[in-house]
Parts: C-alpha cells; structure tokens; sequence
C-alpha cells in the first residue's frame, strides 16, 4: 500500500519531495478525510461501506507521503498499536458510551513517535507551475 500511494504522487507529481505540503493542503486533505468517512456512515451497502474505508486508508497513507513520514509510518503504527493493546474495554463520554470502546487506564503512556518525526515547519515555495 505505502509503494501504491508513493507511485501515485509520483505519477502525478505531487510527491512530497516535489511539492512542499502547506496549512492549505492539510485543510483540503482533512475536509476529504471527513467526507469519506461521511460517505461510510451514510453507505447503505456493504461494498459502498468498503470502498470508503479503502479511500480513508488512501488519503491517510497520502498524507502522510506528503508529509514526508511515509517511510516512518510502519514503524509509528506499531508503537501505537502497542500503546492501544494496555488500553482496556470501557465506555469514553467522548464518544457516546460505547460500551466496546477501548480506554486509557490509570499510568497509560501513549506511544512516543518523536524520534520518528520533526516539527520544525517546511518552507513553502513557488515552483512556478
């Protein structure tokens, strides 16, 4: 799946290496995460269900390509994984009560990533399209 959406930026020129990832295209690319998770909450079929699914992964992992952490996310993924399996079955007031959410107990750590990742902001630039 990481090669598929590294591919596609490529084949489409947008990866992050070509083009800098700004404030505007985080805003575009959360409204399109929203909408595909829209579109699972009001699909009316399995398959439909499945297709929006799909296309969160795709933005998600798209995402993170454009932001340059694609070759870190497999690594992130597992240290969150691990922090999520000391969580424990409960309800969350944030999340309506439901009864089989998983919620963080008393001393819970939630997973470290900074080694993984740098917050220092990249510079937008015009490269004249």
């Amino acid at each position: 799946m990481f090669k598929q959406v590294r591919d596609l930026h490529l084949q489409f020129g947008i990866n992050h290496e070509r083009i800098p990832f700004t404030q505007e295209e985080k805003d575009f690319r959360t409204l399109a995460m929203i909408e595909e998770v829209n579109e699972y909450m009001n699909a009316e079929t399995k398959h439909d269900e499945l297709d929006a699914l799909i296309d969160v992964v795709v933005f998600a992992l798209g995402t993170a390509e454009r932001q340059g952490m694609l070759d870190v996310f497999k690594e992130a993924y597992l240290r969150v994984m691990e922090a999520n399996s000391k969580k424990e079955i409960g309800q969350n007031a944030k999340r309506n009560n439901f009864k089989i959410d998983l919620v963080k107990p008393e001393g819970w750590k939630a997973a470290d990533l900074e080694d993984l990742v740098s917050d220092s902001k990249q510079i937008e630039m015009d490269f004249g399209e």
